[in-house]
């Protein structure tokens, strides 16, 4: 383990330096476990060992950079999942009056098929009807897995993957007993490398398909490119992930739609809003509350000026406070703006006059006044500090659910990341299996024509013998055993000079 831990880093150096892929946000159990697979496979006692022959060997460098990458794909993949995005998500968008384009990004989209099978749904909700222009965009940074999913070519097996009414619509069947996916879907498709931890973003986008690359990533990593996918969408577009992903903490980014398939859609985020929620939601005071509800009043061609504001103000310390209080407006110039903002002065000596006016009875009545608000403050304080020590509960409580929750999801993300090796595994293994079938029917029909050929030799009047370079008798049948008088055990590895006689050597 000490051994993988300190190598691991080296390897993905080399891949960083030689290939220009940068792995080091990606989950190092996968990639420990994907490294050791290569080792095993070439029989290597180490990581050091194996790092040694990618350092000179540019073949298996190239292996290993394929190999790190699950190949775990189909087309509608999760079929169900499919069926709700179809009907329930897609089928409005596409209908909308005034749409003329409708993008689509599928990063990590391996050899092709997701990115067909998105092309193949919004074909049968578009119809013959083609007022909406498709373009369906899969990146990946495996050119050898962009050049399989252009050519649009698959094996047999799809059969397993696709109804027979869609593979007759959309595919053409080769004569090599292979699939071809029918040139109308192939051409709104566009296939391009790109590294989605890297490379700038597409944008406009009304749905990215990415499901089940975010499980590979660390959290630091997945948590910078939910913003990246918000960046990329268009107002209320939707985001398709994995049905063991989430966009985490970025719930202000996306609103979860359906929870069984893992749809959000891009909420839109405008900081003029935010900071306008807040001025809508002053500070707890008296004077705050009642200046508030005069706020929203106020378009943006009304300007304020001094005397709009002091008018404001007078009139809700008049109605709220009660105190004839002198007011001072300054205007404050904001630097690089045309803003300003200003600041309001309270003076509180006009009410102390009229205190004073009111003599003893008042000055009593007063002192009355102050001690219950005074009682009142430290009720106050209390509470505060009541509220403030549970705030700090709850706060500590939420966090540790939050801990949990991230804990629980990573756990689910290296179970689907597990899952999906192994049915990677199983498709190798399955592939090998059919590949020995093959060789052993081949073995079969070898050693039925080397049987049909032994009978034929064996039951010969004529003498048929076989002998290696070196003159030795390999085989001897029984009419050389009538010919020349020696049976097969005594002639099977001897010379056959035997045969000659000392005459006839020359």
């Amino acid at each position: 383990m000490v051994d993988r831990k300190k190598t691991l880093p080296k390897i993905l150096s080399l891949l960083d330096t030689r290939l220009g892929v940068d792995l080091t946000q990606y989950k190092e159990g996968t990639l420990q476990r994907r490294v050791a697979r290569r080792i095993a496979a070439l029989k290597l006692a180490s990581f050091e060992a194996y790092l040694t022959l990618l350092r000179k060997d540019e073949i298996e460098l190239q292996s290993l950079f394929s190999d790190l990458f699950i190949q775990v794909t189909e087309f509608f993949r999760d079929a169900h999942a499919f069926d709700l995005l179809k009907n329930k998500f897609l089928a409005d968008r596409l209908a909308e009056k005034g749409r003329q384009t409708f993008r689509v990004w599928v990063p990590a989209c391996s050899t092709g098929e997701e990115v067909y099978s998105i092309a193949i749904i919004c074909s049968e909700l578009l119809g013959v009807k083609r007022d909406v222009q498709l373009q369906i965009f899969g990146t990946d940074i495996n050119e050898k897995n962009l050049e399989k999913a252009r050519t649009g070519v698959y094996s047999d097996s799809i059969r397993k993957q696709i109804s027979p009414q869609r593979l007759a619509r959309y595919f053409d069947r080769l004569e090599q007993g292979v699939y071809r996916v029918k040139k109308g879907i192939r051409e709104v498709c566009v296939f391009a490398r790109h590294d989605v931890t890297a490379d700038p973003p597409f944008s406009a986008m009304d749905l990215i398909c990415c499901r089940n690359l975010l499980i590979y990533f660390q959290q630091s990593l997945q948590e910078r490119l939910i913003p990246v996918f918000h960046y990329s969408l268009r107002n209320s577009g939707i985001l398709f992930l994995g049905l063991s992903e989430t966009v985490g903490r970025h719930s202000d980014l996306f609103e979860l739609h359906d929870k069984r398939i893992k749809v959000f859609t891009r909420k839109e985020k405008s900081p003029g809003a935010l900071a306008l929620d807040k001025f809508r939601n002053p500070p707890a005071s008296r004077f705050a509350r009642a200046i508030a509800p005069n706020v929203p009043k106020f378009k943006k061609e009304h300007r304020l000026t001094e005397k709009s504001i002091h008018t404001l103000v007078s009139k809700a310390v008049q109605e709220n406070i009660g105190a004839e209080d002198a007011l001072n407006i300054v205007p404050l110039s904001i630097p690089q703006s045309s803003d300003k903002i200003y600041l309001v002065f309270l003076d509180s000596s006009g009410a102390k006059r009229h205190i004073e006016s009111n003599g003893a009875k008042g000055q009593t009545k007063n002192a009355s006044l102050r001690r219950e608000l005074s009682k009142s403050r430290d009720s106050l304080r209390q509470m505060s500090e009541r509220r403030e020590a549970v705030s700090e509960e709850l706060r500590a409580a939420n966090e540790e659910v939050i801990s949990s929750n991230e804990e629980l999801q990573s756990t689910n993300e290296e179970l689907e990341t597990a899952k999906e090796e192994l049915q990677s595994i199983n498709e190798e293994l399955g592939a090998l299996n059919r590949e020995l079938k093959s060789r052993n029917l081949d073995l079969e029909k070898s050693a039925a024509i080397s049987s049909q050929f032994t009978a034929i030799v064996d039951s010969s009047h004529d003498a048929i013998i076989s002998k290696n370079l070196e003159s030795i008798v390999q085989t001897w049948n029984a009419g050389a055993t009538e010919i020349f008088g020696y049976t097969a055990e005594e002639m099977v590895g001897k010379s056959i000079t035997i045969l000659i006689p000392e005459d006839h050597y020359d």
